[in-house]
């Protein structure tokens, strides 16, 4: 059953399909996979110089990306320290009903009373990586607060921010 998913470039081949056609298809729902398995994507215009449609790749930077989710066997420290590359398969609209589609990775970690709390190391590294980014165009405190908290999957505290 595997013979029916393409890589991204094999698919945009076959479809005529630029780079963002790809990304709108893929944030309408068009089915895909990841590999390592089990990482969730929000897919968006804001993953554009991240994914690399000719290797099937994505590239999630050291210090995370918004909307990516990594499966819960994965580090979170190596994904802040490393980052990741990640392969995706996609599968054409017009694939055979029995395909099989692996089930969708949760984006949004489940809600509990308590969120964790970041350790300084992970805010600082965090912080550090948005502002390398970002040298010549500093973001505004609600941004940055908003950002740092998408990567480390909880908020970092405005104070903890601003001693930075």
């Amino acid at each position: 059953m595997n013979a029916t998913w393409r890589t991204t470039g094999t698919l945009c081949r076959e479809r005529d399909w630029s780079q963002q056609h790809l990304l709108y298809e893929l944030e309408k729902g068009l089915p895909y996979r990841t590999i390592p398995p089990g990482w969730g994507v929000r897919w968006g215009s804001h993953l554009w110089p991240f994914l690399d449609v000719g290797a099937s790749k994505l590239l999630v930077p050291p210090g995370g990306l918004r909307g990516i989710v990594p499966p819960p066997s994965a580090k979170h420290s190596d994904l802040f320290t490393w980052g990741v590359l990640l392969g995706i398969e996609v599968l054409p609209p017009d694939a055979p009903a029995d395909t099989e589609v692996p089930a969708p990775a949760a984006i949004a970690p489940a809600a509990s009373p308590t969120p964790r709390r970041p350790s300084d190391d992970a805010v600082e590294h965090c912080f550090r990586n948005i502002m390398t980014v970002r040298p010549d165009d500093p973001p505004d405190e609600k941004w940055l607060l908003a950002e740092m908290k998408d990567r480390l999957g909880a908020p970092p505290g405005r104070q903890r921010v601003r001693n930075l």
